[in-house]
């Protein structure tokens, strides 16, 4: 049951990534200006804000296999009819198709994350949750060689075909190994869980997702725009940054996992969380500090190996502090912030990199990485307030 979510959570990341990866390409083959490709690119993660929360309260009242079988099949259609609009249709057709694609990919981030937290045990989510958030940045490293090959060596369409049918397997793994779970749930469950409040009336939730969407603006913004950094001002050529992509990727799903494992031995994953983005922040100085070209293109890649890290470790904690009944909404709501950033953030680099260079995009980066450390201290001192334990039991 893992590794479908985890195979799930691969192709939705590496349709996302991939397309960032072969950002010069396509800003080439289909005639477009740097701000249009940011666009373009928000594209998948705007689906993803607007179908996660919507999933996890589906998920909440009804069964993740029906959920997550029913949005692989949407995913694999609207994939389809995305390979069909890459053939001289209009971009924003394009654009609306890749955001209906990933509204229905995004079931896998709220009602995947539910049906793991339901099976193992809370001690364990660090690791578990990592293992299935490590399948994020692979699909990156997977697609940020594959979409880029493939848009070269044939078209986009024949990549966005790919990955309907990587779809539909998707959809028939999920059905066949969810079953067992829902086996298993009707075995031990003989009366209805009490449901607590919604996430959205705690603040400690609320702080948590705003810190984490801070990093991931910084993440996928970094991560939509470092091909063309390393070609136009390092002098990579495509194949070349491609890898330098991936294999960032690469580095930071390791990352993710051990991050995870320490984050089940030192318990306290909101000061892990805060530690990590401290560590972001550091190497964004750096890279506003040097003015080598290939040195600002090294620290990129670092800061997009260890923003890349955190992920597993933030959907771990959110869980753990979810109302009863409520971790599929819970991890909805965070999600969908972190799309939200995911969104926004080619976007808005494509804008400051147009007018200001990278220079102002890292000062833009560094301006999130703040809020995101402010918000995880925040998180910690409403945690750890009597009140806040008063409220979270009356709340259950």
């Amino acid at each position: 049951m893992l590794a479908a979510v985890a195979f799930a959570n691969l192709i939705v990341a590496a349709m996302q990534f991939g397309l960032g990866a072969a950002a010069p390409a396509l800003r080439s083959d289909l005639g477009l200006t740097t701000l249009q490709l940011g666009f373009v690119l928000a594209g998948a993660p705007a689906g993803l804000m607007l179908g996660t929360y919507g999933w996890g309260v589906l998920a909440d009242h009804t069964s993740e296999r029906r959920v997550l079988t029913a949005a692989f099949v949407g995913f694999a259609a609207a994939a389809l009819a995305s390979a069909w609009a890459a053939h001289d249709q209009p971009v924003a057709l394009l654009t609306l198709l890749l955001l209906i694609t990933n509204a229905f990919g995004s079931a896998t981030h709220s009602a995947g994350g539910r049906a793991i937290s339901a099976v193992f045990p809370q001690r364990r989510h660090g690791t578990v949750l990592s293992i299935r958030h490590t399948a994020i940045p692979i699909g990156g490293f997977v697609g940020g060689l594959a979409v880029p090959a493939a848009v070269a060596g044939a078209s986009l369409a024949w990549a966005l075909v790919g990955f309907a049918a990587l779809g539909l397997v998707v959809a028939l793994a999920l059905w066949l190994t969810l079953a067992h779970v829902e086996v298993v749930q009707r075995a031990v469950t003989t009366a209805p869980l009490p449901r607590g409040r919604s996430p959205l009336h705690r603040p400690v939730l609320w702080l948590l997702a705003i810190g984490c969407s801070s990093v991931a603006f910084v993440q996928l913004g970094i991560a939509s725009f470092l091909t063309i950094q390393l070609v136009d001002d390092g002098g990579l050529t495509l194949s070349r940054a491609a890898l330098v992509f991936a294999a960032a990727q690469l580095v930071g799903a390791a990352g993710r996992v051990a991050l995870g494992i320490w984050s089940d031995r030192v318990r306290d994953r909101l000061a892990l969380l805060r530690g990590v983005f401290a560590g972001v922040f550091v190497l964004v100085v750096g890279a506003v500090l040097v003015t080598n070209p290939s040195v600002d293109g090294v620290l990129l890649t670092l800061i997009l190996v260890l923003s890349t890290t955190w992920q597993g470790v933030g959907v771990a904690a959110a869980a753990s502090l979810a109302p009863e009944g409520r971790t599929g909404s819970t991890l909805g709501m965070q999600t969908t912030l972190n799309a939200a950033a995911f969104t926004i953030a080619p976007i808005v680099i494509a804008f400051v990199l147009h007018h200001g260079g990278w220079t102002a995009v890292e000062l833009v980066l560094g301006g999130m990485v703040l809020v995101a450390v402010a918000s995880l201290t925040l998180a910690r001192v409403r945690r750890d307030a009597p009140s806040s334990a008063v409220n979270a039991a009356a709340s259950e």
